[in-house]
């Protein structure tokens, strides 16, 4: 008798390293072929800003997403090739081949910021989904998504608002400010779900003493 296989719920997603945005996610359930997945991310990934640089892992070394990026696109891709001890010569694919010749690591370990995003989410959101219905498990890994993109972004903001109130402190005097971001799942008196995201943001602005 053949042992049904077990299946789970796989995350894809395309993320502006700069700011460490998520730009365009999957959803699907596994085990299945990551790389049938790829050109969509891209794609919808590209709608919301336009590739200038594109990075993947060797899970996604295929031609046709070179060409994709490169051609339709117009973004530098960097996948490295699987199988590096196969000579440049029994390669195929012209896009293949150059990764063979070699490409900037610096800039292909950028990719490791993924794994932060991952990881912040798995941090601050549970590692695991407590829905049971796929539909449900879908929304929840959404509304982690939303919330992460939310917290990153407010954090964005306290940065840039903070690096203000410095540069004017000369002129509005001392200044603290306090930001915190917490999101997590909440459950209601009906044991039902949901995922809840707080923000406080406090300002204290003082002038300075007299002859200070």
């Amino acid at each position: 008798m053949k042992r049904r296989q077990k299946r789970f719920l796989k995350t894809m997603i395309g993320a502006e390293l700069r700011k460490q945005i998520i730009t365009s996610s999957k959803l699907r359930r596994g085990p299945n072929n990551d790389n049938i997945d790829f050109i969509p991310i891209a794609r919808k990934a590209d709608s919301f800003k336009s590739l200038g640089i594109a990075i993947a892992d060797k899970a996604f070394d295929d031609e046709s997403n070179h060409a994709f990026l490169r051609e339709e696109l117009n973004a530098l891709s960097i996948i490295p090739a699987r199988n590096e001890n196969v000579p440049i010569w029994r390669t195929k694919g012209k896009y293949r081949k150059e990764m063979k010749r070699g490409y900037s690591k610096k800039m292909y370990h950028q990719r490791s910021k993924v794994e932060t995003i991952f990881y912040v989410i798995k941090k601050t959101m549970l590692d695991d989904i407590m829905s049971i219905k796929t539909k449900a498990q879908n929304n929840e890994m959404r509304f982690k998504i939303i919330a992460y993109n939310a917290a990153r972004i407010a954090s964005l903001a306290y940065s840039l608002f903070v690096g203000f109130l410095q540069g004017h402190s000369s002129l509005s005097g001392h200044a603290w400010s306090i930001a915190e971001v917490t999101c997590g799942p909440w459950v209601d008196s009906k044991r039902s779900i949901y995922w809840k995201c707080r923000f406080w943001i406090h300002v204290v602005s003082m002038s300075p003493l007299k002859g200070s």
